[in-house]
């Protein structure tokens, strides 16, 4: 099928479905999960036979709101929703959700994790090591160099958190000037200096579907594509397209490691290029998804917000029903 055909399908499907928007959470990106469900809702509300906001407030009353739902569409971001928790709430309540399930989720969310198995596979990924905001030694170099580095939040999303250290006699300061309410744990990472870019995928009953991979045009004065760069809202930072030759190994990469961790829904790889060969930085198993988000503008050159948003959110929908019905022929159920 074309995306015109596919667009009338997810539009079908959808219009069958009562619809949760779960979004908030306690993490520091819970405000920017609620202000994008409220952008999100009216499209849904178009289509859905009803579309709402359910607020992951750690009532005893969430299982309950979010039971009512066909299907919910988690944009938690960050400690909480992006981890595992909320995944295997709804999992074990047997509640349709969108993204991926527990374990994929929660090793996108641990970058040590993470980088430990794209090394696994063979892949590239920057050097780096675990520290702690009580490690006595911080500036244990452990084969990092003398810098410069990339230190960030060893669980969190939305560029949050992230600094550029220019040297190892730097590196002690800047760790212990980090609020320590803020997080216990951070990856120390050497910089790779090339271009920064990312990569959206999801799947469907045809197989995988793959992004344009983009790379971001950093302005003068910027080493990393950071939080900053990423919500400049009014004046997007230019993107163009990566190396036709480097895409195609990158996608093939990207497909297994999809694949190997059982990821569903949308997720989106984000690499640095150093000399042809990607380096991963991380994987996001709950992407922003708003007009403008970096998944959308992955997608841009094939189909429009509207039609990604309910293309990719239909797909997760038909492969949440096709695994319910495998689930109740294994129990002997009937379907």
């Amino acid at each position: 099928m074309n995306v015109n055909e596919k667009f009338l399908l997810a539009k079908q499907v959808l219009g069958q479905i009562k619809l949760g928007i779960l979004a908030g959470g306690y993490s520091s990106e819970s405000h920017g999960s609620i202000t994008n469900a409220h952008a999100l809702l009216p499209y849904f509300q178009r289509v859905c036979q009803s579309a709402l906001i359910i607020e992951y407030d750690g009532k005893p009353s969430l299982a309950a709101r979010l039971a009512k739902c066909d299907f919910v569409l988690n944009i938690c971001y960050g400690v909480g929703g992006e981890d595992g928790q909320i995944q295997g709430l709804m999992s074990s309540l047997e509640i349709s959700y969108s993204g991926s399930p527990v374990l994929a989720s929660a090793i996108g969310m641990d970058k040590n994790v993470f980088k430990a198995m794209v090394r696994n596979w063979g892949f590239a990924t920057p050097n780096g090591r675990l520290v702690s905001s009580l490690d006595p030694d911080l500036t244990k170099n452990q084969g990092l160099g003398r810098g410069p580095f990339v230190v960030k939040p060893l669980s969190e999303g939305d560029s949050e958190g992230v600094a550029f250290v220019d040297s190892l006699d730097n590196l002690a300061m800047v760790i212990n000037d980090i609020p320590k309410a803020s997080h216990d744990h951070w990856m120390v990472e050497e910089y790779i200096q090339g271009d920064h870019g990312t990569v959206s995928m999801f799947r469907d009953e045809d197989g995988l579907h793959i992004s344009d991979a983009i790379v971001f045009d950093l302005p003068d004065g910027h080493r990393l594509y950071d939080q900053a760069l990423k919500y400049r809202i009014d004046n997007p930072i230019s993107i163009h397209l990566l190396d036709p030759a480097v895409a195609e190994r990158l996608e093939r990469e990207i497909s297994m490691m999809y694949m190997a961790l059982q990821c569903e829904g949308v997720a989106r790889f984000d690499y640095v290029i150093r000399s042809g060969t990607p380096h991963y930085l991380e994987i996001n198993t709950i992407p922003g998804l708003y007009p403008g988000s970096n998944s959308s503008r992955c997608f841009s050159s094939t189909m429009s917000f509207e039609q990604f948003l309910y293309i990719s959110t239909a797909a997760n929908i038909r492969r949440c029903k096709s695994s319910s019905t495998r689930r109740l022929y294994a129990k002997g159920g009937d379907v």
